[in-house]
């Protein structure tokens, strides 16, 4: 493991650690002044400050982890290997196709409505637009329908795909 990735890992965790009893603090100095505006005030704004600050900072952690998986898929497969083990985990190749699908209804009535009806979704939810789909999931979700022989919900074409997320199966490996 890198230095870098090592002093992540640590680092994150001990904060992590180190932080969370300090929010357990501040709920119950709410819980316990409810009425004191000005601090309360105080602390949503340094929540808010610190819940902007790491949705920004897990961006980050995700595209590093996306690309590194993805190296990993591809380095593993151009040596003809199906697995990587190390000192810390087991990481095997686990690609997902990406199938083209609307976000939103309006960019695809007729195919929303049909991937709404094959998945359950009411009439009245589908129309007033109550229920998007969390991609990753979704095609989770079509991946394990194929892989047990099943088609894909309607509206969605296995032929329409828009290539190969390349992701990882890893398996941390316990301390003995």
């Amino acid at each position: 493991m890198t230095p870098e990735a090592r002093i992540l890992m640590e680092d994150i965790r001990g904060k992590y650690h180190e932080l969370l009893p300090l929010l357990d603090n501040l709920k119950n100095y709410v819980t316990a002044n409810a009425a004191n505006d000005v601090q309360n005030a105080d602390i949503a704004f340094a929540t808010r400050e610190v819940d902007n600050s790491t949705t920004e900072f897990l961006k980050k952690v995700r595209e590093v982890h996306r690309i590194a998986a993805a190296a990993c898929c591809i380095s593993l497969a151009m040596s003809g290997e199906d697995v990587v083990r190390t000192e810390y985990c087991t990481a095997t190749p686990n690609p997902k196709p990406w199938y083209k699908i609307p976000y939103k209804r309006e960019q695809n009535p007729e195919k929303w409505d049909l991937i709404m009806g094959a998945i359950g979704v009411s009439d009245l939810a589908n129309k007033r637009d109550l229920v998007r789909i969390h991609a990753p999931a979704f095609m989770d979700y079509c991946g394990e329908l194929i892989g047990e022989g099943k088609s894909t919900p309607a509206g969605v074409d296995p032929k329409e795909s828009t290539g190969m997320e390349m992701n990882l199966r890893i398996t941390k490996h316990s301390k003995e």
